[in-house]
């Protein structure tokens, strides 16, 4: 089970963006995933199915700026296809 996620740059840069940091959480506070990408997009790949997650998206400079807000979804049961992108508030990064 997969879920893709895309992003946009923040409004409001603080330097030159070296690359976008992706949690994936359950019960807001387990990670199940980190992802760097020099991009705008990731596969989240290894998911269960009937589970709730929480993504956030952080951009890196000379250091990791804060996490955008959590967006939350739920995968599908076995069998079914995931595909989902997940716009998150580039200003919140």
């Amino acid at each position: 089970m997969e879920v893709g996620v895309q992003w946009q740059s923040p409004s409001v840069i603080n330097g030159i963006i070296r690359r976008f940091n992706v949690k994936v959480t359950q019960n807001r506070s387990e990670v199940v995933t980190e992802i760097s990408s020099t991009g705008h997009d990731v596969v989240v790949s290894n998911l269960k199915p009937f589970t709730t997650y929480h993504v956030q998206v952080a951009a890196y400079t000379v250091s990791l700026g804060p996490y955008s807000e959590a967006i939350t979804f739920q995968t599908l049961p076995y069998g079914k296809v995931l595909s989902l992108n997940i716009n998150c508030n580039s200003n919140a990064i």
